[in-house]
């Protein structure tokens, strides 16, 4: 008995050396080697156009990763204005915010945290039975496009997995269009889920997303694959314009504020702001204000 726990023991240690020292590594540098070389696999094969039914009443989800989060008014804002001119909203998060107030802010979301493991079951068989070829083929697109900067195998199991369970809480909302209010993870989630159900997708490109070296992961695939783009910002239109081949996607929907021309309504504007209820006392920030508004002219 001593010799055989012995040789168990010693098979084990083995194999752990094995497995740290070659197997892990090649396992790495292969999966890695697969998406270097393997990026040009199309999102879908063979013809999956989208068919969009004009007389159908739209029912559009957005969906982001957390939400209402109170540092992220603007999109509350879009929301609401969605809501008030289309009339239901339908908001995925996959929590929701620790700033949600009951009561003040409306529209609590459909969180996708924690999963439903047994949902989630029943909608990769759902899918997966409906189409077999598309089913694989989104696995696959997921697994050899790099599309975030924490990409690993288990990452890509979860990604595709919360697109399915995504998908299938659409499904039983009747949704024929999502967006994604940022150009992160959400997106992709989003992009994978629609070709699941076979409906529309938009992004939305903030800077944040854009500019940021540790964001520039899958924009081309989020972007190329969405029916249409929305910016914020005359100078994020041009960088999209001078870096992507979008072909008249992207729709700019101006967030700033259009400056008067004269000096003393900027100082007014700026030194009132009715979006915080506090005027600028401080004769030091004033005087950078003025600094800036001679530089305008």
């Amino acid at each position: 008995m001593k010799l055989k726990s012995l040789i168990i023991k010693r098979y084990r240690g083995i194999k752990l050396k094995f497995d740290w020292n070659i197997v892990y590594p090649f396992r790495h540098k292969f999966y890695w080697f697969l998406i270097k070389h393997m990026q040009w696999w199309p999102i879908t094969i063979g013809n999956n156009n989208l068919k969009i039914n004009s007389n159908r009443k739209k029912h559009i989800a957005y969906y982001l990763w957390e939400y209402p989060a109170l540092s992220q008014t603007f999109v509350q804002r879009e929301i609401n204005a969605l809501r008030n001119s289309l009339g239901d909203i339908f908001v995925f998060s996959d929590v929701t915010s620790s700033d949600y107030i009951e009561g003040i802010i409306p529209g609590k979301p459909t969180c996708l945290l924690p999963v439903d493991k047994k949902k989630l079951q029943v909608y990769k068989k759902l899918f997966f039975k409906k189409s077999p070829f598309l089913f694989v083929n989104l696995f696959f697109y997921t697994l050899l496009h790099n599309y975030h900067p924490y990409k690993s195998l288990s990452f890509d199991k979860e990604t595709f997995n919360k697109s399915v369970y995504l998908a299938g809480l659409m499904r039983e909302n009747n949704i024929s269009h999502i967006h994604s209010p940022w150009s992160d993870r959400s997106a992709f989630v989003s992009l994978i889920a629609s070709k699941l159900l076979n409906i529309s997708y938009s992004v939305q490109a903030r800077a944040h997303d854009i500019h940021r070296k540790n964001y520039l992961f899958g924009l081309e695939e989020k972007f190329n694959n969405a029916d249409f783009i929305i910016t914020n910002t005359n100078y994020n239109l041009e960088h999209l314009g001078k870096n992507y081949s979008l072909n008249g996607k992207v729709n700019l929907i101006y967030n700033g504020t259009r400056l008067p021309s004269s000096s003393e309504s900027i100082v007014h504007i700026i030194s009132t702001s009715s979006t915080t209820g506090y005027a600028i006392k401080s004769p030091r920030l004033l005087r950078t204000f003025n600094i800036a508004i001679v530089a305008l002219r």
